[in-house]
């Protein structure tokens, strides 16, 4: 027959034992709750088999009280971790495999056998541990052993056990926290260096309130204000200009998320001006509130004044361009007729016009011979006075993408659209240097027909002028797309292709240097095949000919080589020179930027100059998101630690509410994230609808004391004793909050 179990009468029993912690006998239970002592009895079994009960004898009596026991049944299904299993003798009864996967040879403990003749456990604590858990205890310890030559360390928890038959016993269980420790020292290692880097870095870092508090400011920020960080954090400074604070600028933005980088003109405590670049990011909670600004500014007050002066020297040189174009047009005009009244005018007149620097050119065009003037022949490349080459070997010097529209022009001086033309177009001279020309012609002899014979003008060599401006207009452009970046890969791959579309370069790489070795590692590259990139993708700085790359560009040297000291590899993709550009940081170099050309025997000094200019506009770039990748790594590192500790681990406000939560205790709690932060601790945790009396953490909150406690804690109708320590903190928007941390989840119940 089918035993009925009555459940109320189970939990009246429990609850009775509850209230007398010291025990009672059937016989009290039975008067108390006016039960009949055989329903008593067999119901105390049920929760003696269940584990929540605990008998012992006192003379002729059996006396139970309220325990929580894990029975043996629930051991067998449920833990997967190596566990033993001890009876009230302190004897082995049972090993599950995993035990003796685990200790291997040493593993076979027969049953019977004393827990004080097991090597592992002859430890005077663990056995104390073993003994308290036996009484009831639950309780749990790190150690740190060599198993099987092996270096591990292990959480041993201790269980109190029932078995099938009602009797006590221990479960002693293992968990493996080897990774999660070395982990734990990685993160660690990880941090401080990223406390070392935003101490170090010269550029600004600060994090602020919305109303303008301070909380977070490194080295080179409090030497900005001119004040000891204790002095700044939670006041007011703020970098100040004409207009108004920092804030002001950022709140002039309006919408908080899409805060842009900007220029800032500060003005220091001693009257100082200087210019700023400043990118702010908005920190938001849960709720999408704003709660905090953090900040990356650098001192652009040198780039700043070299613009002021590019600016003046390219409005200078637009004058001058202009007035020249105008001077060179008038000459044309007015000397034109006496160019085709004969020879002894034009020599005159080339004369008088290669005194300005310019060079005469007159194409025959029966004859398929353009004749130059000296100046002329010295501008593309070639020797001596009065010079005829073929035109096509003229024509094929101007660079493709000018040379339909210089086709375009001289058809419609040859079919009679007009007689007079000018522009500025791009050549490669015979030794392969590129150049720019301004040049203008006119038909200067007709035959019968009016059909041109004679096409004849003068160029002039603005290669100087032109590249001036072009490397202006690309800093200016550098500085803008650079700031507002933040993937390196991108800044520095944007930065080389810059460099290589402006040079004219057929490939080139960029290295970044290894602080401790100094050696060379691959970040970009464009032009080479993929076995030339595996091959040099790392350089040892001792490695060959790179040892003087090294020793010369650690000095912030700008040097290029060809010849015999190309390598073979360099040979076989037709590389013909190397310029070797450094990229410096506050005159230290962090990096190289390798530029190879198919063309130049030797690299123009005129391209270097310009490589090295564009290298130092973005070096300040290129450092800033290297150091921000290196703070959103460390981040998400000890991100990542937070939620490998076993513990629980809550973040409380002073109103009592759940702010944050760690992985583990999400785990253990069941709960879904969004159903444990927001709600009062004293609700999840007590059941109270006010806040307790005698809560612990008012320290915490009014003192800013450490605190640590054993608290009686009830859930489900049961009551634990837990320990916990709380520490105070200073959130984003400075007020005081309460990190508490329960190290053993497992003296937690269910939930």
């Amino acid at each position: 027959m089918q035993m009925v179990v009555n459940y109320e009468d189970i939990f009246r029993i429990r609850d009775i034992l509850l209230e007398n912690q010291g025990g009672l006998c059937i016989r009290e239970v039975s008067e108390l709750l006016e039960m009949n002592r055989d329903s008593v009895a067999k119901n105390l079994k049920i929760l003696q088999l269940k584990g929540d009960v605990d008998v012992k004898k006192a003379g002729t009596s059996s006396i139970y009280s309220k325990t929580s026991r894990v029975p043996e049944s629930v051991v067998s299904v449920f833990f997967k971790d190596p566990y033993i299993m001890i009876n009230r003798w302190m004897r082995i009864c049972r090993a599950n495999e995993e035990w003796n996967k685990f200790f291997g040879n040493q593993g076979g403990y027969p049953e019977g056998k004393k827990i004080s003749e097991v090597s592992f456990l002859d430890d005077v604590a663990l056995n104390t541990s073993c003994r308290d858990a036996l009484g009831g205890k639950m309780s749990s310890k790190y150690i740190h052993k060599m198993i099987n030559g092996r270096e591990y360390y292990l959480l041993i928890s201790f269980f109190p056990l029932v078995f099938d038959d009602g009797m006590p016993g221990v479960c002693i269980l293992l968990s493996d926290e080897s990774s999660r420790k070395e982990k734990a020292v990685e993160s660690s290692f990880a941090e401080k260096r990223m406390d070392d880097i935003l101490e170090n870095i010269p550029d600004y870092v600060c994090r602020f309130m919305p109303d303008g508090t301070v909380t977070y400011a490194n080295e080179a920020y409090c030497r900005m204000i001119g004040k000891e960080k204790n002095e700044i954090l939670g006041h007011k400074y703020l970098p100040v200009s004409s207009d108004g604070d920092l804030l002001y600028m950022v709140d002039s933005f309006g919408d908080q998320n899409l805060i842009k980088p900007f220029e800032f003109r500060s003005i220091s405590p001693e009257g100082r001006s200087a210019w700023h670049l400043w990118k702010i990011s908005g920190l938001f909670d849960e709720k999408e509130n704003l709660v905090a600004y953090q900040g990356l500014g650098c001192d652009i007050t040198w780039y700043k004044i070299r613009e002021d002066e590019f600016l003046q020297y390219y409005e200078n040189l637009k004058s001058l361009a202009s007035r020249r174009t105008d001077d060179l047009d008038q000459l044309n005009k007015k000397y034109a007729g006496a160019v085709l009244e004969g020879l002894g005018v034009k020599e005159r007149l080339t004369l008088a016009v290669e005194a300005s620097g310019l060079g005469f050119w007159d194409w025959n065009i029966n004859e398929d011979t353009i004749t130059l003037s000296k100046r002329a022949a010295e501008i593309l490349g070639f020797h001596g006075e009065n010079v005829e080459v073929n035109s096509d070997l003229v024509f094929d010097m101007i660079n493709e993408g000018d040379r339909a529209r210089m086709s375009s022009v001289l058809n419609d001086c040859l079919e009679g659209r007009t007689d007079f033309w000018s522009g500025s177009f791009k050549v490669m001279k015979r030794n392969a240097d590129i150049l720019w020309i301004y040049g203008f012609g006119k038909i200067s002899s007709v035959d019968e027909n009016k059909k041109a014979i004679n096409i004849s003008g003068f160029f002039g060599d603005i290669t100087e002028e032109k590249m001036n401006s072009d490397e202006i207009k690309l800093q200016r452009d550098l500085i803008h797309e650079l700031s507002g970046a933040d993937d390196p890969e991108y800044v520095i791959s944007s930065f080389l292709y810059r460099i290589l579309d402006f040079t004219h370069a057929d490939g080139g790489m960029f290295y970044l240097a290894d602080e401790k070795t100094n050696d060379l590692f691959l970040k970009a590259q464009r032009g080479f095949s993929s076995e030339y990139v595996s091959k040099y993708r790392h350089l040892k700085s001792d490695t060959g000919r790179w040892e003087m790359v090294f020793k010369k560009g650690f000095s912030s040297e700008v040097f290029t080589f060809g010849g015999l000291l190309l390598s073979s590899d360099e040979m076989k993709e037709g590389i013909k020179s190397v310029a070797v550009i450094p990229v410096s940081f506050c005159n230290e170099p962090f990096g190289f930027m390798v530029l190879f050309s198919k063309v130049f025997d030797e690299f123009p000094g005129a391209v270097c100059r310009s490589a090295e200019n564009l290298a130092s506009c973005a070096a300040n770039s290129i450092k800033r998101v290297l150091a921000e990748k290196t703070l959103v790594d460390a981040n998400k590192k000890m991100a990542a630690v937070l939620d490998l500790f076993p513990g629980a681990i809550f973040i409380i406000s002073d109103g009592m509410e759940i702010i944050d939560v760690n992985d583990s205790a999400l785990e253990k709690l069941r709960c879904e994230y969004g159903m444990v932060t927001g709600k009062k601790c004293y609700q999840l945790f007590w059941k109270r609808n006010e806040r307790c009396p005698e809560c612990c953490l008012d320290s915490v909150f009014d003192k800013g004391e450490d605190v640590s406690v054993k608290k009686a804690f009830c859930m489900n109708g049961q009551h634990f004793d837990i320990e916990m320590t709380a520490k105070p903190i200073l959130s984003e928007t400075g007020e005081v909050q309460a990190v508490c941390y329960i190290p053993d989840l497992k003296n937690l119940p269910d939930y």
